[in-house]
């Protein structure tokens, strides 16, 4: 095993800043109100949730993603044509999947989130305040307000097609200049500029509440002008009619019970070259299509899972994973289980454990345990911490 102070990550915060990027190059010359009246579609039928969010049922072929200017004529892909191997794919419930939202579209249209104004400023603002240089690389100092916990494999050539993990939730409460993420980052050099991440996080600033939220962010250029958090600008297609992205996660761990967990993939359909999000093995939720991020089509070069927690300059750090330092105890911290990548065979595989390596930023705040494989289910890991003054 290789303890390694050294990962190609993109680090979330640069993806908000690149949210920004995205929207000036779509939304150029546009003021608020027109911007919403491209992401907000007329809707066959809304859903109010106890949360506060509103969902629009809108027509899947007139959905925002397709105002992507390179996706004017993109045909919707229903499904993956071909599912990596070794994925067992059974019949999931969607009343216990952890995105389900009580939402549940007419056939032929899916569930988009409106965009409210306060949600574009809030992305605007954001932006603003977090104005970081994009160069992360392996041998880069870590910037001084976001710390990191990760594992990754560690084969120098090797190409992937994908990842998965089965995620535990959790709720923090962090203040609201502060956000805290559970993720996979899936990447591909030089420099991890092209990259798609997906997982749960936690941060008003991004997400106007202090909920726990699914969430899915891509760009192409490390950020600088392109990208795009959830739907906050056309990108990523959303198939399924129950189950979003952006929703809010309410099968939460408890602390000393079993965990609850949401079990993600994201891989490569080797037909198509589209990326795929999937939930529990069988639901398919959405995509990023190849047009996006074409870098993506030969395979990822880097691929990591763990958590990241970001504060204001000069101000505390919030807690990660659960919260609690972990002690040998998959009830008492939070976790990564079922770890696998799909290789070149386009099959699930778990990495070999005495060639993964970690990053673990700040010890005083936050660590990580490796437990290896686990269950047979794939690698596992146990992370987190309580944040604070995490100043070096």
């Amino acid at each position: 095993m290789k303890i390694l102070i050294g990962l190609v990550v993109l680090a979330l915060v640069l993806g908000q800043h690149g949210v920004q990027g995205e929207r000036s190059t779509i939304f150029e010359d546009m003021n608020l109100e027109e911007q919403l009246m491209i992401l907000n579609k007329p809707s066959i039928k809304t859903f109010h949730t106890e949360e506060g969010d509103i969902f629009d049922c809108v027509d899947i072929y007139k959905q925002p993603a397709l105002d992507h200017p390179l996706l004017k004529n993109h045909k919707i892909q229903m499904r993956p044509t071909s599912l990596p191997e070794g994925l067992i794919n059974e019949p999931a419930s969607i009343a216990t999947s952890s995105l389900s939202n009580g939402v549940d579209c007419p056939q032929g249209t899916v569930p988009i989130r409106r965009t409210q104004k306060e949600d574009l400023l809030r992305v605007k603002s954001f932006s603003d305040e977090y104005q970081l240089t994009k160069n992360i690389h392996p041998h880069t100092t870590i910037f001084p307000n976001q710390h990191m916990v990760s594992l990754a494999p560690n084969y120098l050539w090797a190409l992937y097609y994908g990842a998965r993990a089965s995620i535990s939730v959790h709720h923090l409460d962090i203040n609201n200049d502060q956000y805290t993420t559970a993720q996979m980052w899936l990447g591909r050099r030089p420099i991890d500029q092209y990259s798609i991440q997906a997982g749960w996080m936690i941060g008003s600033k991004i997400t106007g509440d202090n909920l726990t939220r699914s969430f899915v962010y891509w760009t192409k250029d490390q950020s600088k002008k392109t990208g795009c958090f959830n739907q906050l600008c056309p990108g990523f297609v959303q198939v399924h009619k129950q189950v979003t992205i952006g929703s809010v996660l309410k099968e939460i761990s408890v602390y000393g019970e079993a965990q609850k967990s949401m079990d993600l993939s994201v891989f490569r359909d080797r037909n198509t070259g589209h990326w795929w999000l999937q939930l529990n093995g069988a639901i398919n939720v959405g995509y990023l299509p190849k047009t996006l991020i074409p870098q993506l089509v030969e395979g990822l070069s880097d691929i990591a899972w763990g958590g990241l927690a970001v504060n204001p300059p000069n101000g505390h750090s919030p807690p990660m994973g659960n919260g609690h330092f972990p002690k040998g105890n998959f009830t008492t911290a939070a976790s990564f289980t079922a770890v696998k990548i799909v290789d070149s065979t386009n099959t699930y595989r778990i990495p070999d454990d005495i060639d993964v390596k970690f990053l673990v930023e700040n010890r005083a705040c936050y660590n990580i345990e490796f437990h290896g494989k686990y269950l047979n289910e794939g690698l596992a890991f146990l992370y987190g911490g309580p944040g604070g003054d995490c100043k070096d």
